[in-house]
């Protein structure tokens, strides 16, 4: 006949073997979310910002990307795309600055640092030339059909919101950012079959301003 007072026994170990697995898996929980709170503070809030807002005329750098409400996802498949040999290959968007900084985080933190800017409020971009933003709305809206070129709207949505996980949010972005990203598609970034790569090939180095400066106003 089974032991009762053993079979209690037994429960109260395990109960309290759960509460010490909880407790710890709580304890990596907390390290977790100081990590990404303390990377944000000390690394990345020097040129995004603490909300990843930018930091407008104070940043560092003209071209530094406002990440605030960015898809989550696509912050990830970013970060991770930073790190050398990130994605399973060669980094595919290499750079001097975002390097150094992602290559000794695990995927968790740099998940983390995504799941935090993702949840920040985007911030609404000071509009330049009127002239600039019709035709790059007119671009935006319309694509340019003599030259081949797509509407940006296909993909990235009438108000820039983009459709997640794999067409970012580009609404209220530096517009400088966006030109030189335009530009990386065929220097550096893109690749043969990316999509991204070949409608940029359709473009004049006029039609990426216009274009970046009014989806730069979009919110």
């Amino acid at each position: 006949m089974l032991d009762r007072s053993f079979v209690y026994r037994s429960l109260l170990v395990g109960i309290a073997g759960l509460a010490l697995l909880c407790g710890q898996a709580q304890a990596q929980v907390h390290v977790q979310v100081s990590t990404v709170e303390d990377l944000v503070r000390d690394t990345c809030a020097a040129c995004h910002g603490p909300t990843g807002a930018g930091l407008g005329k104070d940043a560092p750098l003209p071209n530094i990307p406002r990440i605030a409400g960015q898809f989550p996802e696509y912050l990830f498949k970013q970060l991770t795309a930073f790190k050398p040999g990130g994605g399973g290959g060669p980094s595919h968007r290499a750079s001097d600055i975002m390097g150094p900084v992602v290559e000794g985080l695990d995927s968790a933190t740099l998940r983390g640092l995504a799941d935090y800017y993702a949840r920040q409020t985007p911030a609404e971009t000071q509009p330049t030339s009127a002239e600039a933003i019709q035709r790059g709305m007119k671009i935006y809206r319309e694509g340019n059909p003599q030259d081949n070129l797509p509407a940006c709207i296909s993909c990235h949505r009438e108000r820039g919101e983009g459709i997640r996980p794999d067409f970012p949010r580009l609404a209220g972005q530096n517009p400088e950012y966006l030109e030189g990203q335009l530009k990386t598609w065929i220097s550096t970034r893109g690749g043969r079959g990316k999509l991204m790569t070949i409608i940029v090939g359709f473009m004049k180095d006029d039609d990426m301003k216009d274009v970046a400066a009014y989806i730069a106003t979009l919110h």
